[in-house]
């Protein structure tokens, strides 16, 4: 039985979430709060398994809160609206989170994520200080990958590409570091600030401006050193020599993208 705590400072949003806990299976309700005072008092006087937390309250927001319980005994899954920053910055660090209007569909993969993987809490104390260093200073420096040997925290500018391997990822690395993880290449889309509806990668920064040239591939642009024009197609050769097929269609729009980049 998972005990949770729900953290919200909007009634509605409250009730919604606990109708859907209770057509989950497991799940024991042991308190809700609205505001951090409550949250506090209420995260001191109990022992969930799960946290269920707004990322913004009336009186602060959830990063405020978490600062106070710097080494937590639960596990933390963020609520929150469509702020697009926010949501990266949960991606960049495999953190949990759902997305208001909440579905049952997210919150029951969610729960089975947290049932079947759970982490060492040292783990999860590293990935919440890179959130909240990723939240106060406006920047994605870093990205975290859970393996089955544990966390890597990866600077942005130490990542060549990623390549998809079927159901996998593969991400390599200046340090010649090859990272497998059990998510496909889609689920790093995120990572692509060129992708339709972004804002371009900017010159500027951690080292992490990437793109997507090809279905299989995702490449860190400043980790670039040639565009190769061949025969058999377009390349990226990249600092390791890796020559990384550029998709026709993306031709155009990657030049682009390097040009942003190298200003």
């Amino acid at each position: 039985m998972l005990n949770i705590i729900l953290i919200d400072d909007e009634l509605n949003a409250r009730l919604a979430l606990r109708y859907l806990l209770d057509e989950c299976v497991e799940c024991n309700i042991i308190g809700e709060a609205e505001s951090m005072a409550q949250a506090q008092m209420l995260l001191n006087s109990t022992r969930p398994d799960i946290v269920f937390l707004d990322v913004e309250l009336k009186d602060g927001t959830a990063f405020e809160l978490l600062s106070r319980f710097p080494k937590p005994s639960f596990e933390v899954v963020f609520v929150t609206g469509h702020d697009e920053f926010a949501l990266k910055a949960f991606q960049y660090n495999a953190l949990d989170y759902i997305l208001k209007p909440i579905s049952l569909i997210h919150l029951e993969r969610v729960l089975n994520k947290i049932r079947l993987h759970q982490r060492p809490q040292d783990d999860f104390h590293k990935q919440l200080q890179t959130l909240m260093h990723t939240m106060q200073n406006g920047k994605h420096e870093k990205l975290v990958l859970s393996t089955s040997d544990g966390m890597h925290f990866l600077p942005l500018s130490e990542i060549i590409y990623l390549k998809s391997e079927g159901n996998y990822t593969t991400v390599f690395t200046e340090k010649k570091q090859h990272i497998m993880v059990s998510q496909n290449l889609g689920a790093f889309d995120y990572l692509d600030a060129h992708t339709e509806g972004s804002n371009p990668p900017e010159s500027s920064g951690s080292g992490g401006a990437f793109f997507r040239t090809h279905q299989s591939f995702i490449v860190n642009l400043k980790a670039v050193h040639q565009f190769l024009k061949h025969e058999d197609g377009d390349f990226a050769v990249m600092n390791d020599n890796t020559k990384i097929p550029i998709a026709r269609r993306k031709k155009e729009a990657f030049l682009e993208a390097m040009m942003m980049v190298n200003k």
